[in-house]
């Protein structure tokens, strides 16, 4: 089983992962953080159908590929968008691991303040917090999907 645990930063998924960690025993833990910014959108989708397709163990995924979607779109930090086409392909891969989302979310304030209090500054601009926040909620309760969808609120 794949278990992709998304959501806007302050959301609560590393820890949220680290209790599912604990459940399953035997995961394999990734954590992906903007590291994958420098890859390019091809090279982003080749690392992770290889990581999809290569693992026999049961994947905790803490961000993967709906943060470049999300984070490029608002923050510009990609070279280009990150297409639907490659979620959904991405997705299709998943589909054959059984796998689902892990929506990790919590009001917009209470993501600023939890970011503020370990000291990331990245969003000190609210209105632009408030685009990723509310860009995750149309990812993941609009658009749709080929794996389930499993909304955690904090």
């Amino acid at each position: 089983m794949v278990y992709l645990i998304e959501g806007p930063d302050g959301a609560g998924k590393t820890i949220f992962a680290s209790q599912l960690l604990n459940q399953l025993g035997t995961a394999k833990y990734i954590h992906r953080t903007n590291k994958t910014d420098y890859m390019s959108n091809s090279e982003l989708v080749k690392d992770y159908a290889e990581l999809l397709r290569s693992s026999t163990k049961d994947l905790v995924v803490d961000r993967c590929w709906v943060s470049a979607y999300v984070y490029g779109a608002v923050l510009g930090n990609r070279n280009e968008l990150f297409s639907l086409e490659s979620i959904y392909f991405l997705e299709e891969i998943c589909c054959k691991r059984g796998a689902m989302y892990i929506f990790a979310t919590a009001p917009t304030q209470t993501l600023i303040k939890r970011c503020m209090t370990r000291g990331n500054n990245l969003f000190e601009d609210a209105a632009t917090f408030g685009t990723v926040a509310s860009m995750y909620n149309t990812f993941f309760n609009e658009i749709p999907h080929h794996i389930p969808v499993l909304r955690w609120a904090v």
